[in-house]
């Protein structure tokens, strides 16, 4: 036992007390404190050894049982990042939040009180939020599929609650039923009699979105961003290639038959959310930073003449560690290549993690298997990651800023002993990743693992930005304190010729408020502009995107 080794220790030094410090009692401090700093029961054995008897609850795994973790003490620095402005997007996905809402979970601000989530966010620089969209997540039963229960009502719900707080919303379209992503793109059950008929499947995307569009704008949700499919690097609406059996992204995106029917579909989105909000970008989203993968994929794009206006990437630095696929650099890259295509950019999904422990049972998408060699694990990472992923999307001037994926995505009974209770409300809420009710919708290789239920908890628990009890970690202050300049205008410079038309990808230029900026026209073969040296002064007039057309002469018709 400890107390024998410490003892047999004692006596050999012939020491009348303990010396923390002391080589021989390393071995041993592991088993006194967790990794978070937090006293563990096998402490208690020093007061034992005086006789003593202590409350051995007090000192209780707070993972296991949901106590203080410690996580929420652990401090940080923050340094200001150069192209931080108030404008920004400072985002986050919080899909989940009304069915935890529901559940009973609570969120607090650093004062300790019970706080709305919608609230600590804003006060901690968050400006906008992302909420996804699923056409019908519930069974023949009415059970929910979980995963939040995401469908219009639900999003409409959080928006409202937004806008309250002047948030922007950026509605994510799955056109699911429930989780679509590169493995999974499956058509919603209500469309399932369509699939053979493409006219109608584009009128089908079309009228959900025109339909969930104006429910939003009904209820006073600002809406900034529609985001037409999520993660589409695999394809969409049941036309995709399954990744789980090694097949590759061209058996969609390099047919031209089968990319031609997905970019129908994607146009009809588009059309929707042009019509129906015309002030809102159009963004169409991709996973896993890859120039060639993404180049293949936006020349169909182009070919289709598919209108969009933000190019969305997934990144999260634990993933393909070894491929180098969510590197900063790759991200530059990809983001290099949007501008090439007269695209914006912004990264959709980012994390990291706050621990290696499980809160609630249902085992983390991120654990102890996995290369988390990137950043430090804690708070302390969380804040270097968003720093290297800032600076590194808005130091070109196409860059928007990021999205955090779910990061008040929390146990709804914190400690992983509570795993049958989550489990059970998760059932009744859709709290957890995935409910008993997705079975027959969702695959079986999803709610299953080695023959067991893998449903009931949320996966995401150690990526948060809070601890499990709802506390906000000192990382999410990040938000706030990394601004270093005020608001800005986005001003894309269209090159056109003397009827309007393009004749190059549009550029942008971010200007404060209030400021001027000179910057070089671009230059290219067969034109020249109306002001020959390639210097232009822009000003930002206010927040808010603006367009701005430079004539181009052929060189045919001046000077050379």
């Amino acid at each position: 036992s400890i107390y024998d080794y410490l003892q047999a220790t004692i006596n050999e030094k012939n020491a009348g007390g303990l010396i923390y410090d002391d080589a021989d009692f390393v071995g041993a401090w592991d088993s006194f404190f967790d990794e978070n700093g937090q006293a563990m029961s096998s402490l208690a054995i020093f007061a034992y050894a005086q006789g003593n008897q202590v409350d051995v609850s007090s000192y209780k795994d707070p993972w296991e049982y949901g106590g203080d973790t410690g996580l929420k003490d652990q401090k940080v620095t923050i340094k200001k990042v150069k192209g931080m402005s108030e404008s920004s997007i400072r985002g986050m996905d919080i899909s989940s939040y009304l069915a935890l809402k529901k559940a009973g979970v609570k969120y607090y601000d650093y004062e300790g009180n019970e706080t709305p989530l919608l609230k600590v966010l804003h006060d901690n620089g968050i400006n906008y939020i992302r909420i996804r969209i699923w056409n019908d997540p519930f069974n023949a039963d009415g059970k929910t599929y979980g995963g939040g229960g995401n469908d219009v009502s639900t999003g409409v719900e959080i928006a409202k609650e937004a806008a309250q707080y002047d948030m922007k919303v950026l509605l994510d379209f799955h056109y699911s039923d429930f989780w679509a992503e590169p493995a999974v793109q499956l058509v919603p059950k209500a469309w399932k009699k369509d699939v053979n008929n493409t006219e109608k499947m584009c009128s089908d995307v079309y009228d959900f979105t025109k339909e969930s569009i104006q429910k939003f704008k009904d209820a006073g949700a600002n809406i900034g961003m529609v985001q037409v499919g999520n993660e589409i690097t695999n394809g969409l609406l049941g036309i995709y290639s399954n990744r789980d059996k090694g097949e590759s992204f061209n058996v969609i995106w390099g047919d031209k038959k089968k990319s031609t029917e997905v970019n129908k579909y994607l146009k009809a989105g588009i059309k929707a959310v042009r019509e129906y909000t015309p002030q809102a970008l159009v963004a169409l989203h991709l996973e896993t930073p890859n120039v060639w993968k993404y180049k293949t994929i936006m020349n169909t794009w182009k070919r289709d003449n598919v209108d969009y206006d933000v190019l969305g990437s997934s990144y999260y630095p634990f993933w393909s560690i070894a491929a180098k696929a969510n590197t900063p650099k790759t991200l530059k890259d990809v983001q290099t290549l949007a501008a090439s295509y007269g695209k914006m950019f912004a990264v959709f999904e980012t994390s990291w993690v706050n621990s290696l422990n499980d809160g609630d049972g249902t085992p983390n998408s991120i654990g102890d298997s996995t290369n988390t060699g990137a950043y430090e694990v804690g708070p302390q990472g969380q804040v270097n990651e968003l720093t290297d992923l800032y600076d590194t999307v808005l130091s070109q001037d196409n860059g928007l800023g990021t999205f955090y994926w779910e990061g008040a995505w929390i146990p709804v009974k914190a400690g992983w002993k509570n795993w049958e209770y989550n489990k059970q409300i998760a059932d009744q809420y859709g709290t957890g990743w995935a409910s008993k009710g997705a079975l027959g919708y969702f695959p079986d290789s999803k709610m299953y693992y080695k023959g067991k239920a893998a449903w009931g908890g949320t996966s995401w628990d150690n990526q948060a930005l809070f601890d499990i009890n709802g506390y906000p970690l000192q990382s999410l202050k990040f938000y706030k304190d990394s601004v270093s300049k005020g608001k800005e205008q986005i001003i894309a410079l269209k090159s056109v010729d003397k009827n309007g038309k393009e004749v190059y990808p549009t550029q942008y230029v971010k200007v404060e408020v209030g400021k001027t900026r000179k910057i070089t026209l671009p230059k290219f073969s067969g034109y020249y502009p109306s002001n020959k040296n390639y210097q232009l002064t822009v000003k930002g007039v206010k927040e808010e995107n603006a367009t701005q057309s430079v004539v181009y002469t052929r060189t045919a018709a001046g000077p050379a």
